[in-house]
């Protein structure tokens, strides 16, 4: 394993015929030390060499021609659970970002609360804090205190396949004569499927507010400020400032 001359860089060449693990070491160590003699960047180091140090452990613990011809593990068992929770989460933290940009609130700009109605995400509560800068996130089971439903009909769809009946559908629905059973829609004597149909959100007058994409909770943002929030924030901003010269500058950000 010799470190040999490439450029201002060092190289390392590897002989894949070498059973004995202890030269990875020696690999590793030789990285180091030329980073240390030449004084070159040690990403660019490890950049040209990890590749290779991955492939020499790989082909010594399974005998195996190459980590790169092998197909990608597919995991035996995943919680399910966790995968969609952290899905709505995104969508949560997504569309708080939205109402900050929508009333000019900065991310670095703390406020006092969010409020999620429709969604109990209480174990979530400390990563939709941070990622939202929020003091506090409170929970309400009752979308209907920050929003309206309505039903919004797919009316290519319902015309298509019903053709005529869609003149008594439309009206029926403003009308509220209508009926959810399970997943069909129920009005002037017709049944509407799925993907005819949508229960969307509209929020109320006075609320800082906006629907989940799928419609199924509201987020909404605390937008009143007072004088601990902005001067927080504007420490924040100083502080933001500060690394920006410090690493403009070439210095250790902290």
């Amino acid at each position: 394993l010799p470190v040999i001359g490439c450029g201002t860089l060092p190289f390392i060449v590897f002989r894949h015929d070498e059973p004995d693990h202890s030269e990875v070491l020696r690999l590793i160590g030789e990285i180091y030390t030329a980073f240390r003699e030449k004084n070159v960047c040690f990403e660019m180091t490890v950049q040209r060499n990890i590749s290779r140090i991955f492939e020499y452990i790989y082909r010594n613990l399974t005998g195996n021609e190459s980590v790169h011809l092998t197909d990608w593990p597919e995991a035996d068992e995943f919680d399910a659970k966790i995968v969609e929770d952290m899905r709505r989460v995104q969508s949560i933290v997504s569309v708080g970002k939205q109402l900050r940009e929508q009333y000019k609130l900065r991310n670095r700009l703390p406020l006092n609360s969010l409020t999620i109605a429709g969604a109990d995400m209480t174990e979530y509560t400390d990563i939709i804090k941070d990622e939202l800068n929020v003091k506090s996130v409170k929970f309400d089971s009752d979308i209907s205190n920050v929003a309206d439903s309505f039903v919004y009909l797919i009316t290519p769809k319902i015309g298509a396949r019903l053709g005529g009946a869609l003149k008594d559908i439309i009206p029926s629905v403003k009308r509220g004569e209508y009926e959810i059973a399970g997943d069909k829609l129920v009005v002037a004597g017709a049944e509407l499927n799925s993907d005819e149909f949508e229960n969307r959100l509209t929020i109320k007058d006075g609320v800082t507010g906006a629907a989940l994409p799928d419609n199924t909770a509201v987020v909404v943002l605390d937008t009143e400020l007072h004088s601990e929030l902005i001067a927080e924030g504007l420490v924040n901003d100083a502080l933001r400032f500060i690394q920006d010269t410090r690493k403009s500058a070439g210095l250790d950000v902290s």
